[in-house]
């Protein structure tokens, strides 16, 4: 995986040509920037309409475009269907620091063929068939945390944690930069929203380039075993769909994931655990 700011991307082999892509756990579908999908005369799918949606809003219905072929590594996916969808912020980025900007983000629609790992300290991606496996069945030595999440029916992996010690469900979500609460899920913590809104405010950017405004606020948070008390998160005027918080790149990236699609558990560990 190549590093791209707060995002991780990988090479993906498009009809025998290497682009980098974004890993998005969030997304249940894999996007192709619209302008590469016409450049390559990409055929349209006439036979159903998609539509994306994120913390930026909705891109709209649209016909999805089919791959060819995509491969990473030795997997490939033939005639796949991606969604021509432009991520403004990604580009602006990109142009910004005259870097190459990735081509797309690769969704669940990928991923689930497997059980995925994501090191993001030693920056590797590996796809794993799985079958019949039961318990903490990871490799891994050391220490390491597993959760049983709730695998919602767009393939994201929801983990239960707390704030302030109340019950809140938050998705992991690899195509986020920063972790966020939805202000109506974090009212219930104990925050001190009027309070909390007189600071002044921080802007991210959802997937059409648009501002959202969000704030620092200060809560205990347990995640698995561990406890972060008084950590500062992101609580913003958001609605997300079956989960009241993101956990993004900003809590994953020091951390190797095991998302396992076969079995709905989650595995995590520590780059420094032991």
């Amino acid at each position: 995986m190549t590093r791209f700011f707060g995002f991780f991307t990988v090479p993906a082999e498009i009809d025998g040509r290497t682009y980098p892509m974004v890993v998005d756990t969030g997304s249940d579908q894999t996007t192709i920037e619209p302008a590469m999908a016409n450049v390559w005369h990409l055929q349209e799918d006439k036979f159903g309409e998609h539509k994306v949606t994120g913390l930026g809003g909705e891109a709209g219905w649209h016909y999805p475009r089919i791959l060819s072929s995509l491969k990473l590594g030795a997997p490939e996916w033939i005639d796949l269907r991606v969604s021509p969808t432009s991520f403004a912020f990604v580009a602006k980025r990109a142009r910004e620091a005259r870097l190459p900007a990735p081509i797309g983000f690769l969704g669940s629609n990928i991923l689930t063929r497997y059980d995925v790992e994501l090191d993001f300290p030693a920056r590797t991606m590996a796809l794993y068939s799985v079958s019949n496996c039961v318990g903490r069945f990871v490799p891994w030595s050391g220490q390491f945390t597993a959760f049983s999440a709730d695998l919602t029916r767009r393939n994201r992996f929801v983990l239960h944690i707390s704030a302030n010690g109340h019950p809140i469900r938050a998705v992991i979500d690899t195509g986020a930069e920063t972790s966020i609460a939805a202000k109506a899920s974090i009212a219930g913590t104990g925050a001190d929203l009027t309070a909390m809104e007189k600071t002044v405010p921080l802007y991210n950017f959802g997937w059409d380039g648009e501002p959202i405004a969000s704030y620092r606020h200060s809560v205990d948070l347990d995640i698995g075993a561990e406890r972060f008390p008084s950590a500062s998160i992101e609580v913003g005027d958001i609605a997300l769909p079956d989960f009241d918080m993101v956990l993004g790149m900003d809590y994953l990236r020091g951390r190797r994931v095991w998302l396992s699609y076969s079995t709905g558990w989650v595995f995590m560990q520590r780059m420094d655990a032991s």
